[in-house]
């Protein structure tokens, strides 16, 4: 991180701000974003308008612990149990979280959003490499 703050990336403060991590259980910090500012940042009016993690297990293969009476767990496992013994794997039975983070990923993906005002001044100093 040390070396992309010297070469002029920011990581916006909402991202630092996050309070849960950004794997499934929202326990880990492995992830992050950061955004190029340019060497003319006064030239350039840049600054982070909000960022989140989007937990698409809220949308997509829900769970009956967080999801009692709307999930996709009972539908789902018939699936889940036919790819299992399809792989030929002799590993114990999968669990629904296992299964569902091949699906998608154990990791939930990160945004921000960003206002930016790069107008002509600004275009032409990054081509003229200032």
């Amino acid at each position: 991180m040390t070396a992309l703050a010297r070469r002029g990336f920011v990581i916006p403060g909402a991202i630092r701000e996050i309070p849960e991590g950004t794997n499934v259980d929202r326990e880990k910090f492995y992830d992050q974003i950061a955004y190029h500012r340019p060497r003319r940042a006064s030239l350039t009016k840049m600054r982070p308008v909000a960022a989140g993690v989007f937990d698409f297990f809220e949308h997509v293969y829900r769970d009956r612990a967080r999801h009692p009476d709307d999930h996709d767990e009972t539908h789902l496992a018939p699936k889940m149990e036919a790819e299992q013994a399809a792989s030929g794997s002799r590993a114990s039975p999968w669990s629904f979280g296992t299964w569902r983070t091949y699906q998608m990923s154990d990791h939930l993906p990160m945004w921000v959003e960003l206002e930016a005002d790069l107008g002509d001044e600004v275009l032409r100093a990054m081509v003229a490499g200032e």
